[in-house]
């Protein structure tokens, strides 16, 4: 069972042409001050705020009923499950409540910068073969420090290649954008590697062809609060990557790229 409250704003639904999808889950302190100050402080008024709060935390809910109706939100609440993964839970029902043509996601614990909604909907609309694609990635150099992945060298295999144990390189699906019909779901069954699977689904539907990756101007990546990701262990991450192997049958693009479970 879920609970909505949905603010609309001055806005009407063709007004909205872009869903930002930001699950929560009992921290309305980092949520207030990294996503929702970023997202409210918006120079393009055409997107809505979409925000699951996963367990309905009642501060969270509190921070959602003080905001004005100039900014349209989709607010929902669910409760947490009991098996799975819950931040894949989310962003489906997140999925499911959005009303834009296009997504993008931004977890509570990052921020975008004043023009990132506006910058991205330029350049979605200058590509009509545009389906997918990423604002920009950090990768980790040979001294353990995150850096700038520059857009020229990223496609969609680059990305799932990365994520390789023992890679230094990495993807996070913080400013990761879809077309939102047809679009897959998130599977609860992958933890570390929720952002890999769903990304190798998108490559499956709509082709590596239909994949851009932009530089982030305007995208600010923080360094994540702890997680329930970040508290796998080594074995479980090595045997989380193996059912890629196991159920590559199932993946279209790891059929034609074998190199890409590269570890498994």
């Amino acid at each position: 069972m879920t609970s909505r409250n949905s603010k609309t704003g001055p806005r009407v639904l063709d007004q909205i042409r872009l869903s930002v999808v930001t699950c929560t889950r009992q921290r309305a302190s980092v949520l207030e001050s990294r996503s929702m100050a970023s997202v409210l402080a918006q120079s393009c008024p055409d997107f809505e705020w979409v925000l699951v709060n996963d367990g309905g935390d009642l501060t969270t809910r509190r921070l959602v009923e003080k905001l004005d109706d100039s900014l349209s939100i989709s607010y929902v609440e669910m409760p947490h499950p009991a098996t799975g993964f819950g931040l894949c839970y989310a962003r489906n029902l997140g999925l499911l409540e959005a009303r834009g043509p296009w997504v993008v996601y931004l977890d509570d614990d990052h921020q975008i910068g004043p023009d990132f909604v506006g910058d991205l909907l330029a350049r979605i609309e200058s590509d009509p073969g545009l389906r997918f694609g990423v604002t920009g990635q950090l990768r980790r150099d040979s001294g353990g420090r995150d850096q700038h992945w520059p857009a020229a060298e990223i496609n969609a295999l680059d990305l799932i290649r990365s994520a390789q144990p023992g890679s230094r390189l990495g993807f996070d699906a913080n400013g990761f954008f879809h077309l939102r019909s047809r679009s897959p779901r998130w599977n609860p069954e992958y933890r570390l590697y929720r952002d890999v699977e769903y990304l190798l689904q998108c490559v499956d539907r709509w082709g590596e062809g239909a994949f851009r990756s932009f530089d982030p101007p305007t995208l600010r990546m923080n360094v994540p609060e702890p997680g329930a990701s970040s508290a796998l262990t080594a074995q479980q991450k090595t045997e989380e990557w193996g059912r890629f192997w196991e159920r590559r049958s199932r993946y279209p693009t790891l059929l034609a790229h074998p190199e890409l479970l590269q570890g498994s």
